[in-house]
């Protein structure tokens, strides 16, 4: 009995732990990111979307680092090519990540907190 009660104290401490690593986590990612990623986005945001980089074409960079891994270098295009391909892929789920990369640019740019190269 005793074994199972140390492995349980143990099992415990190793969630705490992971739970401070992911709360550590939260407040560590970056600011512009406000957009919650999802798979299949409404009509409404998808509209809103192409709306504003209509209107905000001229202010994006010519490239941005999204994170540590993902750099665009090429927004343009990324816009350009993402937005035609919303015309048939909106309700696709294997494309929210594509779409995700839209919004995250969009609050980039309103926000002034992004990195470029």
């Amino acid at each position: 009995m005793q074994y199972f009660g140390g492995a349980d104290l143990l099992l415990s401490m190793i969630c705490v732990n992971f739970a401070s690593l992911k709360l550590i986590a939260l407040a560590l990612r970056p600011i512009y990111n406000i957009m919650e990623y999802k798979k299949v986005y409404s009509s409404k945001d998808i509209d809103d979307l192409k709306a504003w980089f209509d209107v905000n074409r001229e202010r994006l960079p010519k490239s941005i680092r999204f994170d540590k891994a993902t750099l665009c270098d090429n927004v343009e295009a990324l816009v350009q090519n993402t937005l035609a391909a919303l015309k048939t892929q909106a309700k696709n789920p294997v494309f929210g990540m594509q779409i995700n990369y839209l919004f995250k640019l969009r609050d980039a740019v309103e926000s002034g907190n992004f990195e470029t190269e």
